[in-house]
């Protein structure tokens, strides 16, 4: 009789618990979530491969609404973009999405930069959204540059905090080049081959120099080493000869000469950085975000990675704001992962300790 009731009162207690679960998922089914659909072209997916997978799996577009636009045997948009495609899809996801699954009719589009140039003017007017990922949306017709500047925010922009990461990785190099000038080698410098790019602006370079001068001084290296110990190549400004690719390896050859003891990769190419990897006796560090996967990075000094979490975060946090329709910033900074070597992170502690964080 004991057991007997024991497992009466187990069954009960699963019953309940299911019973519990099954109402909470009652209430969160009729809660209001702010439809929102991911539209890439496949040249930014083949920037960003791994972020761009994942924003269309976690914000789709209804096949309901791709089948509507156009016979779809990708998940990303042809690039060039075409307006006329892209009105077409975005008015179909308009118009497919479930009415009862939010509180407003606007639909919240999450774009690539070409994508969002090129958004249809008249869904923003009916209240949609334009959500332009790591760069701000400059928008070919001025109504759409109206819409974006009118308190509503009907087109914001995802950004990544580059000056932030590059200001970190001065920070690390600064020291450590401080430090060895400091005990004696004069000849310690490092040189970082810049280009601007896909979320990567000269301000960003900027960000690091200063950096890189301000830890050379909390290493206590001598006055007159700050202004030698970093060179500075900037592809956009050193008129060299070629493509981007041609101007970047061209440079990369003369950094070579000059044999600094750490190089810092910035320059928005894959190629560059593995022909950076067959130099001889010298530490490197890379910004990666938008090189591709499989990025061998084990022998890095420290490197700027994705953070593709932080960017799904932003994105679900922006689609709540906009459904409550509480004051929206123009532009979302998240900060890019960091990633840092034993000697990298000990410094970084240094430093930290240092400015009493």
């Amino acid at each position: 009789m004991k057991s007997y009731a024991c497992c009466r009162r187990s069954a009960f207690a699963a019953l309940c618990f299911v019973l519990a679960v099954a109402g909470i998922l009652g209430l969160l089914s009729g809660c209001s979530h702010p439809p929102v659909s991911a539209m890439l072209d496949e040249a930014f997916a083949l920037v960003y491969p791994d972020l761009s997978a994942r924003l269309v799996r976690e914000f789709p577009v209804l096949t309901s609404a791709a089948k509507t636009a156009a016979k779809v045997t990708s998940p990303y948009l042809s690039y060039p973009v075409q307006p006329g495609k892209i009105e077409s899809l975005a008015q179909s996801i308009a118009q497919s999405w479930p009415s009862g699954s939010s509180s407003s009719s606007a639909h919240i589009f999450v774009a690539s930069p070409a994508v969002a140039h090129a958004f249809p003017v008249k869904l923003l007017d009916e209240g949609s959204t334009c959500v332009s990922l790591f760069l701000r949306a400059e928008p070919a017709l001025p109504e759409i540059a109206q819409l974006a500047e009118s308190s509503s925010r009907r087109t914001l922009a995802i950004m990544w905090d580059s000056e932030w990461a590059y200001r970190q990785i001065g920070l690390i190099a600064g020291y450590r080049i401080g430090i060895e000038r400091k005990n004696g080698n004069t000849e310690a410098n490092a040189a970082i081959l810049f280009s601007s790019g896909l979320g990567r602006s000269e301000a960003d370079l900027d960000a690091f120099v200063e950096a890189f001068r301000t830890a050379m001084e909390t290493a206590g290296a001598r006055d007159s080493d700050n202004g030698q110990a970093l060179l500075p190549f900037n592809i956009d400004h050193m008129n060299l000869p070629g493509d981007k690719l041609e101007q970047a390896l061209s440079a990369l050859a003369q950094i070579k000469d000059k044999k600094p003891s750490l190089l810092v990769i910035a320059a928005g190419s894959r190629t560059v950085l593995e022909k950076a990897q067959e130099m001889k006796d010298i530490e490197l560090a890379a910004d990666l975000r938008g090189l591709g996967q499989g990025i061998p990075t084990r022998h890095l000094f420290a490197a700027i990675g994705e953070n593709n979490g932080a960017i799904i975060a932003a994105i679900r946090n922006a689609a709540q704001l906009i459904e409550k329709k509480d004051v929206m910033p123009p532009i979302i900074y998240v900060k890019p992962a960091l990633q840092f070597s034993k000697e990298a992170a000990r410094i970084d502690a240094i430093l930290k300790r240092t400015a009493g964080q």
